[in-house]
């Protein structure tokens, strides 16, 4: 329960990183700011500030900065010349994209923090790291976040090499284990026992370890400028397999419901790890407003680019009606992500 509550606060935390992207923008090109919402629904701590309107809604998963030169709900706006003029379409633009942007800028930065900290990983793994372990093994002295790298002399990369290992033990059935745990080396010998599908194993639950090389600071920045593009192929490639075989895919998350459920079920918790489920949140949140639905950012892009073919504004009722249809489809489509993930879970 705890780690599900943490994931929501960092949903939170991405979501005003997103609205602080507007809001800067919106500053800096002197727009008038009226309301600032981070969460959905109904405010739970409405405050002002500045002339501006600050909210807090209870479910962290999005929120909206309303600019007067940008708002449909109002004609009353501030005097602006030529609103529709190229100057003013670009400051427009450039307010809307600045949320997205603003995610994978933040995506960036962490994934910079956690290379130049811990390095790059080489797709390889240095070991199994153990998540969950029965009680013999635990009473023997394996504990919850060792690193199994080697069994017997030989070295352990994947559940198949920890097998392999476990061919062969002593008289009495034990192994000798060489775990790694909080950086020092120690040796513990523990009895083999018959996992699934009839292989050897420890009694144990495992994740693979990743090798991870370390790099400077300039290596560390080119890694890390290239990791929302990295991030963003690998969940279109996830989204595409999953569509395609529900039931046979990885169990890269798509979306709430999946996400918690790898927060609920993930037993060790690492600096690295939590740094690249930001990262990758960072980057999901970014991509996921830039779709052309209305409500997002990428809806409110389309509305601008189709106000400024037309040089006019589109009739308010027209704006708030577009509005409307697309939250529906939101919604919709969100149930539907829900229910196909409760499905596959």
């Amino acid at each position: 329960m705890i780690a599900v509550l943490i994931f929501f606060a960092g949903m939170a935390m991405l979501s005003l990183v997103h609205e602080v992207g507007h809001a800067a923008a919106a500053s800096m090109l002197r727009l008038h700011i009226t309301d600032v919402c981070i969460g959905l629904g109904p405010p739970l701590l409405v405050f002002h500030r500045g002339g501006i309107r600050i909210s807090l809604a209870p479910l962290p998963l999005g929120g909206f900065v309303r600019v007067a030169e940008l708002s449909e709900e109002s004609d009353e706006r501030p005097a602006v010349a030529d609103r529709f003029s190229g100057v003013s379409a670009i400051k427009r633009l450039t307010v809307i994209i600045a949320g997205p942007v603003a995610n994978l800028l933040f995506a960036t930065a962490l994934a910079f923090a956690a290379t130049l900290s811990m390095g790059i990983d080489t797709g390889h793994s240095s070991g199994l790291r153990v998540v969950r372990a029965d009680d013999g093994p635990t009473l023997a002295g394996l504990a919850t976040g060792d690193v199994v790298v080697q069994i017997n002399g030989r070295t352990v990369r994947d559940l198949p090499s920890l097998s392999q290992s476990l061919e062969t033990v002593d008289a009495n059935g034990n192994a000798n284990v060489t775990v790694s745990r909080r950086g020092e080396t120690r040796q513990i010998i523990l009895p083999r026992s018959r996992g699934r599908g009839g292989t050897w194993g420890l009694g144990a639950v495992y994740t693979a370890e990743p090798e991870l090389r370390h790099v400077g600071p300039v290596a560390a920045a080119s890694y890390a400028l290239s990791a929302p593009l990295r991030e963003a192929f690998a969940m279109a490639a996830h989204a595409m397999d999953a569509l395609k075989s529900p039931r046979t895919s990885s169990h890269r998350p798509l979306g709430v419901v999946a996400l918690a459920d790898r927060v609920y079920t993930t037993r060790t918790w690492t600096v690295r790890r939590v740094l690249t489920l930001a990262t990758s949140l960072s980057v999901a949140m970014g991509i996921f407003n830039l779709l052309p639905f209305p409500g997002l950012d990428g809806g409110r892009l389309c509305i601008e680019a189709a106000q400024a073919l037309a040089r006019r504004r589109l009739p308010t009722r027209v704006l708030i009606a577009i509005q409307a249809v697309g939250g529906l489809l939101l919604l919709t489509a969100w149930l539907a992500l829900t229910a196909f993930e409760i499905y596959r879970l």
